[in-house]
């Protein structure tokens, strides 16, 4: 699994086949990975969509179970909203801008972001014109988050001199 994260998408389509019929086909990083490969192949936005609808129920249900999953290093809160990230996609390709609202918003509220923030704005703007300034407040706040990024990153600290690393 960790290879189908860099990988080209045949390489990520042959790790991924590897895979299919093995324990790691349930997990919900198994999962991600080939919703995210089938938006980015653009296949079948309905495949996609059930494989990310898969992968956000396999990870809610480890965690009421509090049952394990792999995941690699990749944090719980990141995978999550990297799954509402696809869902998003292709609720959006698929023309169900409501969906695609909603799967974002969820995946802000999880782990905000500069790029979360703009496809939320993007979406208000492009498919709900009723809520224009709406977009336009949440396209500021994507900015003011990013901003406050960049004050974050690395270097020294202004107080001690001392080096940092990225937040």
């Amino acid at each position: 699994m960790l290879a189908a994260l860099s990988a080209p998408l045949d390489d990520q389509a042959k790790h991924l086949a590897a895979l299919q019929d093995t324990p790691a086909a349930h997990e919900p990083l198994y999962l991600w990975l080939a919703a995210h490969r089938g938006f980015a192949v653009a296949d079948s936005n309905e495949e996609t969509i059930r494989l990310a609808e898969a992968a956000r129920d396999a990870l809610a249900s480890r965690r009421v179970d509090k049952t394990p999953h792999y995941a690699w290093s990749i944090a719980e809160n990141d995978l999550e909203a990297r799954i509402f990230d696809v869902l998003s996609w292709a609720h959006l390709r698929a023309e169900n801008p409501a969906a695609a609202l909603d799967a974002i918003e969820q995946a802000y509220r999880i782990a905000p972001s500069r790029d979360r923030g703009v496809q939320r704005a993007t979406i208000l703007r492009d498919h709900f014109p009723d809520r224009q300034q709406e977009a336009f407040a949440a396209n500021k706040w994507a900015e003011l988050d990013s901003r406050e990024q960049d004050r974050r990153a690395a270097g020294p600290c202004r107080k001690c001199g001392l080096a940092q690393a990225p937040a």
